[in-house]
């Protein structure tokens, strides 16, 4: 009998187991605040805005340049009320004129975004569905990438943040939310991130606000109408996660916790926000599913990003923490049949033409990259937490929340983090599972069994196609009168095991 991929399922009698917005430093002693005005006209898919910009130490430079969506037009700067001469080329405005000494600096424009929404997303297997900003007559996404701030490489800001959008047009974005008013024919809403960041997301959309505090953190809901009934089970689910993760990974590292409906199909994690489908939201798996994975994410890819650079780590890590945990926690059969469609997902998916190292994963663009970028690498968590055992798995987890807040982490961090926390090197491992594509192909030969006195014995070899990985492999007899098991240590292209029955 062949075995693919990782270590985990013999059948029969024979079982064989093995166990993705930047933000700045939060030590950074210097940073900037945006006092932002926004005016967002459905109609003309327009944004107009005005950002006051002043420096937490005025003792520090300002950026040579700032990074603004291509789209922006009609630019103009001040310098404490004196016109600036500005240049604004593919997207970066230089300002050759301000001066050191410039207390606030305000900068004005506005912006056309009108990214097509797809109006059918079967098939499409990027998660963006290629929108990166629009404003839409039924809402409004701008993503962090789109450059709709302004912003500068190496400056993380803070933000007070001002929405001005038609009657009922309620717009969310990173930080708490300080309240929401109708005047007339326009309803403002009015966001405080205390959090420094380099950039941030800014969705809106014609909503209905549900609000509480738990735990000194302020939880908002925010649905359409016809999804208001689903807004207090919404609620309530992201109370007990958010006491789960907290007490698995520490302090919950934002102010607040939204759960915000979109207008087309998304499933966004962002600094302390969910950005979810107005169907999706409907469908009775998201509460145990989606949920709880987009509240992971505000620890790993927002309040701990990733060193894109050297592979991708959170994907996998959320994946095992949210959508596998789960069903570990509450039932161990539902979670043995998770394992096993993540082998299979990649048995059928993956194969030497199309393989790469999780070190070379960047993000998901197709059913291939999940079954690696994300199956894979949850597998891979899941043989580290069964290597090094569960009190040093999430002391290290603990500690990588801690230790890089605000940082970007890597694979090597993460080895490093978890070699501190269990006193084992690590080095194997990681290099096995992360550097090296496809992933063991083990079989069994020369099998045998006989009685001996009261027991039965099974002896056989486990043979491992070059070149072999250093495993541990458990192996189990099942019988009516109960379990024998015994891990084996496969390091060769064959090795022996034994097996007796109690």
């Amino acid at each position: 009998m062949k075995i693919l991929n990782f270590p985990l399922l013999l059948t029969a009698c024979l079982l064989v187991f093995s166990h993705l917005a930047t933000q700045a430093s939060a030590n950074e002693q210097f940073e900037i605040t945006h006092t932002l005005t926004v005016e967002l006209s459905l109609e003309d898919r327009q944004l107009k805005a005005t950002d006051h910009l002043t420096r937490s130490d005025p003792k520090n430079p300002w950026p040579l340049f700032w990074h603004l969506a291509p789209q922006a037009t009609d630019i103009q700067a001040t310098a404490d009320g004196q016109p600036l001469t500005h240049q604004f080329i593919d997207g970066k405005l230089s300002l050759p004129e301000l001066l050191a000494t410039t207390e606030v600096l305000t900068l004005s424009w506005q912006a056309h975004f009108a990214d097509p929404i797809p109006e059918q997303t079967v098939g499409i297997e990027d998660p963006s569905y290629g929108v990166r900003a629009t404003i839409h007559e039924k809402g409004v996404f701008l993503s962090a990438q789109s450059d709709w701030l302004p912003s500068a490489a190496g400056y993380p800001a803070t933000s007070r943040l001002t929405v001005i959008g038609p009657r009922g047009l309620i717009a969310v974005s990173n930080g708490l939310l300080l309240g929401i008013e109708h005047k007339g024919v326009h309803t403002v809403s009015h966001w405080h991130n205390r959090t420094p960041q380099t950039r941030q997301a800014l969705s809106a959309g014609f909503l209905e606000l549900s609000q509480t505090e738990h735990n000194n953190t302020q939880l908002v809901i925010l649905f359409s109408k016809e999804n208001q009934s689903l807004a207090l089970s919404y609620l309530e689910a992201t109370r007990q996660y958010l006491d789960l993760y907290t007490e698995l990974l520490g302090p919950y590292p934002y102010d607040k916790f939204a759960v915000v409906e979109n207008f087309y199909p998304t499933g966004y994690g962002l600094p302390g926000w969910t950005l979810i489908g107005n169907r999706v939201l409907r469908l009775p798996f998201i509460l145990t599913s989606s949920l709880p994975h987009e509240i992971v994410h505000a620890w790993w890819g927002n309040s701990v990003g990733v060193d894109y650079g050297s592979g991708n780590w959170c994907e996998g890590l959320t994946t095992y923490l949210a959508d596998y945990l789960l069903k570990e926690l509450s039932n161990p059969n539902e979670a043995r049949e998770y394992r096993l469609k993540i082998l299979r997902d990649y048995a059928s998916l993956v194969n030497s033409g199309n393989d790469f190292p999780l070190r070379d994963f960047h993000s998901r663009h197709n059913k291939v990259e999940q079954a690696i970028g994300y199956g894979k690498a949850a597998m891979v968590f899941h043989m580290l937490r069964q290597k090094i055992g569960d009190q040093p798995f999430w002391l290290g987890l603990r500690q990588l929340a801690r230790d890089f807040s605000g940082e970007t982490a890597s694979w090597s961090d993460l080895q490093n983090i978890f070699e501190k926390s269990s006193g084992e090197k690590l080095g194997n491992f990681f290099e096995q599972w992360i550097d090296r594509k496809e992933a063991p192909q083990l079989s069994l030969q020369e099998t045998l069994h006989y009685q001996l006195n009261s027991n039965w014995v099974i002896e056989g070899k486990i043979i491992q196609q070059p070149p072999p990985y250093q495993l541990e492999i458990p192996l189990q007899i099942q019988t009516e009168q109960g379990n024998s098991r015994q891990v084996i240590e496969v390091e060769a292209g064959e090795t022996p095991f034994r097996l007796e029955t109690p």
